[in-house]
C-alpha cells in the first residue's frame, strides 16, 4: 500500500477525471483565469503559441500531445510573483495536475516513483 503525501504548500489544479481534456483545460486556465501571481519562469513565444493552440484548437490539434509533453518537460517551472516561491507543473500517475512547491518536489517524485 502506498503511503500518503503531505503537500502543504503545493496547489491542486485539475482533477485527472478530465482525462484527455486536461491539457486544453490547463491552457484555458492559464490564458484566461490563472491568478496573476503565478507565471511561467520561461516567458517565450513558443510557450505562448503552445498554450494558444491547446486552448483554441484543443484535441483536434495535430500537436496536442506534443505541446502538452513539451510544457510538462521543458516549461514546467512556475513562480509565485508575490513571494518568489518556485513551483513545478506536474501530472501525477492518476492524471491529477498540480503545482508542486519546490520544498515538496522530492516527496512528490518519491511517491510517484519518478
Amino acid at each position: 500500500m502506498k503511503s500518503t503525501m503531505n503537500l502543504q504548500k503545493s496547489i491542486f489544479l485539475l482533477d485527472g477525471h478530465r482525462g484527455t481534456y486536461i491539457p486544453q483545460n490547463f491552457a484555458e486556465m492559464m490564458r484566461h483565469e490563472c491568478p496573476p501571481t503565478y507565471d511561467f519562469t520561461t516567458n517565450s513565444n513558443v510557450l505562448k503559441r503552445m498554450l494558444i493552440e491547446l486552448d483554441e484548437e484543443g484535441r483536434e490539434s495535430e500537436f496536442y500531445w506534443d505541446n502538452w509533453n513539451d510544457i510538462l518537460c521543458h516549461y514546467n517551472e512556475m513562480r509565485n510573483t508575490s513571494n518568489n516561491e518556485l513551483f513545478y507543473l506536474t501530472q501525477g500517475e492518476d492524471g491529477d495536475l498540480w503545482l508542486i512547491h519546490e520544498d515538496e518536489l522530492e516527496e512528490w517524485n518519491e511517491y510517484n516513483n519518478l
